[in-house]
């Protein structure tokens, strides 16, 4: 998915380095990565040999996204990024309509370019187990989703493909992607019945609530040169049932394929776990359906937005439907069990 820039000079982001962390003559680079569309994210170097990342949002962050990967830290649970503090203590700060967050720069490559070790998934494993049973989602109940098993896509979802079918588009990747979701009209539709099934099965429940990341996939693990790891991005926590992360491992497709060895060694690191198998179904088409919620949004009404965005939200679009991707993956799993 390509980034662009926000509209802001950028002698606007180093005064704000400098006043507001005491950054020493910072310079800013761009960076072109990341999956969230209101946000962009920068490299900061500054005169002392100081390396930064710096993420800048439209959005004013969910303070306990902050707050819990700090907290985790001060458990000693130590492959977590988390975010530096303005001279005033606070966690995040205003630059204009923006929302800035500072990290420590990772130097390294993410896991999903990279691909992980034995030695590392189990790191992964034993690390994403210390998150969902720190217990702090006792801590951040009032200010975190708790989990309802109704997603919000579904209804966005609906209205899409019914704006698909009764209005005319002008820009040749929005007629693009009309015949597209025409094509797909009746798998859409039958993933967003069968999510609706199975959110009111799961809903019946009950279930052991922990602290979740939410977005744990290998684009969001960090590692070093050295091989250490850091869980970054932790911009959706919530509090759901482990299946919520385990998507991201168990038969995962998304962002890279884990193979079953790969499954076994983050096993060893996390701990014997019989995961639910309609909770990640369930979490599977929500996450589809979320993506084709977003892309699909942005190519039909985000004015803003370049056409080499569109472009790349509508490959983004077509590739959950491509051979072995992840709507494959999640109907052939599904079935298989319906079965």
């Amino acid at each position: 998915m390509i980034r662009e820039p926000l509209p802001l000079e950028y002698t606007a982001m180093a005064a704000c380095l400098m006043g507001e962390y005491g950054l020493d003559t910072p310079i800013v680079t761009f960076l072109p990565i990341g999956y969230d569309p209101h946000a962009a994210v920068y490299r900061v170097a500054t005169a002392d040999g100081g390396d930064y990342f710096f993420k800048i949002s439209r959005n004013v962050p969910v303070l306990a996204s902050l707050q819990i990967p700090r907290a985790l830290l001060d458990q000693g649970v130590v492959n977590v990024l988390g975010p530096l503090r303005t001279k005033q203590g606070a966690l995040w700060c205003n630059l204009g309509p923006y929302s800035v967050v500072l990290y420590p720069y990772i130097e390294g490559e993410n896991a999903m370019l990279q691909g992980m070790s034995a030695e590392q998934w189990q790191t992964f494993g034993a690390t994403l187990n210390a998150v969902h049973r720190s217990g702090l989602q006792a801590h951040v109940a009032d200010t975190l989703p708790r989990e309802d098993f109704a997603t919000p896509a579904l209804a966005t979802v609906r209205a899409q493909l019914a704006h698909a079918s009764s209005s005319t588009f002008e820009q040749p990747v929005q007629q693009e992607l009309v015949a597209f979701l025409q094509q797909k009209a009746e798998q859409i539709g039958q993933m967003v019945s069968r999510t609706e099934e199975l959110g009111s099965l799961l809903r019946a429940r009950s279930w052991d609530y922990v602290l979740c990341h939410g977005d744990i996939h290998g684009a969001n693990i960090m590692l070093e040169p050295t091989g250490t790891l850091y869980l970054v991005d932790w911009d959706t926590p919530r509090i759901a049932p482990r299946e919520r992360d385990l998507i991201f491992v168990m038969r995962s497709v998304i962002a890279r394929r884990v193979t079953a060895e790969e499954e076994a060694e983050f096993f060893k690191g996390y701990g014997p776990y019989e995961a639910d198998a309609n909770a990640l179904s369930y979490y599977r088409y929500e996450r589809i359906l979320e993506d084709i919620a977003v892309c699909a949004e942005g190519i039909f009404f985000n004015e803003t937005a370049s056409l080499a965005v569109k472009e790349s939200d509508l490959h983004l679009l077509k590739g959950l439907f491509a051979p072995k991707n992840i709507v494959e993956v999640t109907l052939v799993n599904d079935q298989y069990r319906q079965d």
